[in-house]
């Protein structure tokens, strides 16, 4: 993006810049992911794109379950993750920070996360700080919760004082449907957050969650601050198939 003047390029005109740029193109799609994709497409109600209650009928003989499932899953379909926040400052303080996502399983077409929204999955001020996401992108971008890190680091907050911030300020405009009785979150978020004289934090709102750090003192896991124990954490809504 360093050859254009623009901060974001989408779709088709997307790809032809990275093919210009040298990239070349690559088919991602494994015969695992073909399967899972068979197997939840097979659960469908042909007259819409949305999941409801499992369904009685079995799925063709031909689409075989994975070998590795979610704890929550009914219809053998491993509900993927992937996501990752990487924030990093050099001996010069200048700062840098990527996010990448595998994105969300069985969405509808069209659907973006928070990880390519500047400012949301990802953001970057060389003068303060970086942060980042990985969770319900949905619940972030309403929010733009990288940039709000950032923001509350500019105002003397520390990386870990930012992240919870943001988490107690995600929770606040979340839509009751997902909330539980008590005001829980009825899906997992966490932030990362780095400051430009080394400082880093993170915080979860679940706890559970660990982040990696690699300084001076060596690489290692960091157990991260939370909103809510594990004990508080309700069940999350699974996958499920829709009656036909």
């Amino acid at each position: 993006m360093d050859y254009t003047d623009h901060i974001m390029l989408v779709g088709a005109g997307a790809k032809k810049f990275a093919l210009e740029m040298g990239f070349k193109e690559q088919n991602l799609l494994t015969e695992k992911s073909r399967r899972d994709w068979l197997r939840w497409k097979a659960c469908l109600n042909p007259s819409d794109n949305w999941l409801d209650a499992r369904s009685d009928s079995v799925p063709p003989p031909s689409v075989a379950p994975t070998a590795e499932l979610s704890f929550d899953d009914p219809i053998h379909v491993k509900f993927t993750t992937g996501t990752i926040n990487m924030n990093a400052v050099n001996a010069r303080g200048d700062i840098s920070s990527v996010t990448t996502t595998s994105g969300l399983s069985w969405k509808l077409p069209g659907r973006v996360g928070d990880s390519p929204i500047v400012g949301a999955g990802q953001y970057c001020d060389n003068t303060v700080g970086a942060a980042g996401s990985t969770g319900r992108g949905e619940a972030n971008i309403k929010v733009c919760g990288a940039f709000l890190i950032v923001e509350f680091m500019r105002q003397g907050m520390s990386p870990d004082q930012a992240c919870m911030k943001t988490i107690e300020r995600v929770i606040a405009m979340t839509e009751r449907r997902l909330l539980d009785p008590n005001g829980r979150p009825l899906f997992d978020l966490q932030f990362y957050a780095l400051s430009k004289d080394g400082r880093f934090g993170s915080a979860s709102a679940y706890e559970g969650y660990r982040y990696a750090v690699a300084d001076s003192s060596g690489a290692r896991l960091i157990p991260m601050p939370f909103k809510f124990a594990r004990s508080e954490r309700p069940e999350m809504p699974a996958v499920r198939c829709r009656r036909a």
